[in-house]
C-alpha cells in the first residue's frame, strides 16, 4: 500500500473560476492505493497502470474499495476511475488507427489532419481524412474522413463518427457514427477484436460520409424559409444566438426563458423571423459550421461540445432533406 497525493480545489468550481484559482487556495488530498494488485498492461509502453484504491473498513483495517480504482500516468496521479472501467491509452487508440489504416485502407489516401484534447487530456479525438475531393452541389469541393474518439474516465467512448470537410473554407463537421466496445479489454490479446471493430466502423463511417455528401447536395435545393428555420432551430436551440445565421432573428432571451417556463418553447414555429433573402439549407448550414469553426480556433469552445452540437446540426439537415420541408 502506497500514500498518493493530488492537488485538488476547495469546493466545486467552475473551469473558468478554476484557472484563475490562486495558490493558497489549494489544498493537497492524501489517500492510498494498493499496488500490489495494480494492472501493468500499459506500464511499460506508456506508462499507465491502475490499483485499487485503499479505503478504512471496519474496525479500522485498510481494505480495496469495492468501486474505485486509482489510475497513475508516469507515477502521477490523474483520476479515479470505476474498477469495472477497462482502461484504453490514447497511444495505444493511435496505433490500432493507424494499423486499421495501413491494413485496409492504403489506396484511400487517408492522413490524420488534426488531434484535439479535452477533460486535461483525458479525452482525445483524432480527425482522419481521405485525399480524394468529391463535389456537392456542383461547386464546392468536400472531402470525407472520420474522427476516432477515445475517453479515459470522461463518458467519451471509444468510438469512430463521420467527417466531412470543405475545402474552400476549411471547414470541417462531424455527423453521426459508431462506438467500439472496449469494455472486454482486459489483455493485450484482446486488441486485435478492438482492430476488427475499428476497420468494420472505419468502412461503416466512409459509406456514410457519402451518404453525407448526397444530403449535402439536396439541402443546397432546399430554401430555408421561416418554418424550416423554426424546425432546424428546435433542433439545434441550446447552440445559443452567437451560432445562428446572420438571417434569422430570433426572440430575446428573456421570452425564450419564459416560454419555456410556460411550456410553450417546445416546437414552437414562431421562435424565428427571417430578414433579408432566404438561403439554402446547405448555406444556412455552412454558416452556422463557420461560426462553431471560428469559436474553436478561438478557444470559446470545447470540441467535445462541438462535436456534439454538429451531430445535432445533421440531425436537422437530415430531417429536412428527408421531408422536403424547406420551401416555405
Amino acid at each position: 500500500m502506497d500514500k498518493i497525493q493530488s492537488s485538488s480545489m476547495k469546493g466545486a468550481r467552475t473551469e473558468a473560476e478554476t484557472n484563475e484559482a490562486t495558490t493558497d487556495e489549494m489544498i493537497k488530498i492524501e489517500f492510498y492505493g494498493n499496488y500490489t494488485k495494480a494492472n501493468r498492461m500499459w506500464e511499460k509502453e506508456f506508462g499507465d497502470i491502475t490499483m485499487p484504491l485503499m479505503v478504512k473498513g471496519e474496525n479500522e483495517n485498510w481494505i480495496n474499495h469495492p468501486r474505485l480504482n486509482v489510475w497513475m500516468h508516469n507515477n502521477k496521479y490523474e483520476e479515479m476511475l470505476g474498477n469495472k472501467f477497462a482502461l484504453l491509452p490514447h497511444g495505444k487508440v493511435e496505433q490500432i488507427a493507424w494499423e486499421a489504416i495501413d491494413t485496409e485502407f492504403k489506396n484511400e489516401k487517408i492522413e490524420l489532419l488534426k488531434t484535439h484534447e479535452a477533460q486535461r487530456g483525458h479525452t482525445k479525438y483524432w480527425k482522419f481524412m481521405s485525399e480524394k475531393t468529391f463535389k456537392v452541389a456542383d461547386r464546392d469541393d468536400m472531402r470525407i474522413g472520420f474522427t476516432v474518439r477515445n475517453g479515459i474516465g470522461t463518458g467519451i467512448g471509444l468510438g469512430i463518427d463521420a467527417f466531412t470537410f470543405r475545402l474552400i473554407c476549411k471547414n470541417g463537421a462531424v455527423s453521426r457514427g459508431m462506438d467500439i466496445d472496449a469494455a472486454s479489454i482486459r489483455h493485450v490479446g484482446d486488441i486485435q477484436l478492438i482492430l476488427k471493430n475499428l476497420i468494420k466502423g472505419i468502412k461503416h463511417v466512409m459509406v456514410q460520409g457519402a451518404d453525407i455528401l448526397n444530403y449535402y447536395t439536396k439541402a443546397d435545393k432546399i430554401i430555408v424559409g421561416e418554418m424550416a428555420a423554426n424546425q432546424l432551430y428546435q433542433r439545434i436551440s441550446d447552440l445559443g444566438e452567437t451560432y445562428l445565421p446572420s438571417n434569422w432573428n430570433i426572440k430575446t432571451p428573456e421570452e425564450l426563458h419564459n416560454l419555456k417556463k410556460a411550456g410553450k418553447f417546445k416546437d414552437n414555429l414562431e421562435l424565428i423571423t427571417l430578414n433579408g433573402t432566404p438561403k439554402s439549407l446547405w448555406e444556412t448550414f455552412n454558416d452556422i459550421t463557420q461560426k462553431q469553426r471560428d469559436r474553436l480556433n478561438a478557444d470559446r469552445v470545447s470540441f467535445p461540445a462541438m462535436v456534439h452540437q454538429q451531430k445535432k446540426l445533421h440531425e436537422g439537415l437530415f430531417a429536412l432533406v428527408n421531408t422536403k420541408r424547406g420551401v416555405v
